[in-house]
């Protein structure tokens, strides 16, 4: 999917490129930017069908429906297999554990290692990419990527959240009926026209 230039310029420029969320990458034939903004208004479509999507998303990627990539370039170097992907937002950790009362300088390591499950995704991430044309003239918008953001919980300890994994926009139409897809659609655009990142 993709905007002409006038909303891009509009909406994004004059904030976004100097974003700190933001990264510039080069290839051999174009240039391009890399927006990421963490979404708040696709929530209007209620909250039991976004607690669905994001469920659906990830049982696609377990059972390799739709592929994952660990960041929003896309590349074949950042695609992850089927269990790389299940064992992001997964973590283990060394639990000291005394079998012996009477010998407190004993003990023993125990791993335990914390899986990741659905409830503890708590939003969605959108990459937005921005090209120039050949001749440098133009640039262009395209809903690039998106992702399922969690809060990492380590022992006690909570870190930021972050971006579990991310598909292809696009591969969100398997996802959805086209009429809500439209309306996902529109909610991500108007989230864009808000401010340039929620970070």
């Amino acid at each position: 999917m993709k905007f002409k230039n006038l909303i891009f310029f509009a909406v994004l420029i004059a904030s976004a490129m100097l974003n700190a969320c933001s990264e510039k990458n080069k290839s051999d034939d174009e240039a391009y930017y890399l927006i990421r903004k963490k979404l708040t208004l696709i929530d209007k479509m209620g909250p039991a069908f976004m607690e669905q999507i994001g469920k659906d998303i990830y049982k696609a990627v377990e059972e390799g429906k739709l592929t994952a990539y660990s960041n929003d370039t896309l590349s074949n170097t950042s695609k992850l297999t089927k269990d790389q992907a299940k064992s992001r937002g997964s973590y283990e950790e060394v639990i000291q554990y005394y079998p012996d009362p009477d010998y407190p300088d004993f003990y023993i390591d125990s791993f335990i290692k914390t899986s990741f499950t659905v409830d503890k995704i708590k939003g969605f991430e959108i990459s937005v990419k921005t090209a120039r044309s050949i001749d440098g003239l133009t640039s262009e918008l395209y809903l690039n990527a998106f992702a399922l953001r969690y809060e990492p919980v380590i022992g006690s300890i909570k870190l930021p959240e972050q971006a579990l994994f991310w598909i292809k926009y696009e591969e969100l139409k398997t996802m959805m009926k086209a009429d809500d897809f439209k309306i996902f659609s529109n909610l991500v655009i108007e989230s864009l026209s808000r401010q340039a990142s929620d970070y």
